[in-house]
């Protein structure tokens, strides 16, 4: 059974909507939607729409249970692909976030994994990839500036394993970007990554930990404290 909920909806258009479960959710209230996809596969899934958001030419796919997808007010997507593969994962975007510039990747899998993303953050034009796996987080606060060409992962995709023991050695870690963190073009922000407020990652940095410091200047390959007590605006 698939419960709708559309009302008010604004030059609403999809090219493909196909569900295949049950009690899965779809809510759409006002703002304008072109050709968007969306693929459900699974029992007891949510995708929410809030008001006045602009969906263009994104795709949304789900294959697993009890997953949500949720993007709150006044949001501008163009070409983003929302992708869980799992359970009880979790994609939040709060309000006046500008994805505009389109080509924007969101991607959970594993069980219990979160993508949560604050208000009012700025992706310039070019390609984002936003990716957690298997149980983390990747967290973004408040009115942040990405530039074009970022990564940003919790972990490998692939595991590496201790030919000996069988351990995982590449562990899955959360990362976390604080409030009005500005990231530089090509960058990449891996596994275990902390940025914390007021900060900025110099252009085609590699951030392999945590830095516990705000208002920092961070840089390089691997990625460390070049200037402190700065600001910056936009």
């Amino acid at each position: 059974m698939l419960k709708k909920v559309k009302r008010f909806i604004k030059r609403r258009l999809f090219t493909k909507e196909r569900i295949e479960g049950k009690e899965n959710s779809i809510e759409y209230i006002t703002g304008v939607f072109r050709k968007i996809s969306i693929s459900i596969k699974g029992d007891k899934n949510l995708l929410r729409v809030d008001d006045n958001t602009v969906l263009k030419s994104c795709r949304f796919y789900i294959n697993g249970s009890g997953n949500k997808i949720i993007i709150e007010k006044s949001n501008q997507l163009f070409k983003a692909e929302f992708i869980i593969n799992g359970n009880n994962c979790e994609i939040h975007i709060g309000d006046k976030n500008d994805f505009s510039g389109g080509n924007d990747v969101f991607s959970a899998s594993g069980n219990k994994t979160k993508i949560v993303i604050g208000n009012e953050n700025a992706f310039a034009w070019g390609h984002h990839n936003l990716t957690a796996e298997n149980g983390t987080s990747l967290y973004i606060g408040n009115g942040c500036l990405f530039s074009n060409d970022i990564y940003v992962r919790t972990g490998d995709s692939h595991s590496i394993f201790s030919a000996e023991s069988g351990e995982k050695l590449n562990v899955e870690k959360d990362v976390r970007i604080g409030d009005n963190v500005w990231i530089a073009p090509c960058s990449r922000l891996l596994k275990g990554s902390c940025v914390l407020d007021g900060s900025v990652v110099g252009t085609g940095s590699i951030v392999t930990k945590e830095f516990t410091k705000k208002n920092v200047v961070i840089a390089g390959n691997p990625a460390k404290i070049v200037k402190e007590n700065i600001r910056w605006e936009r």
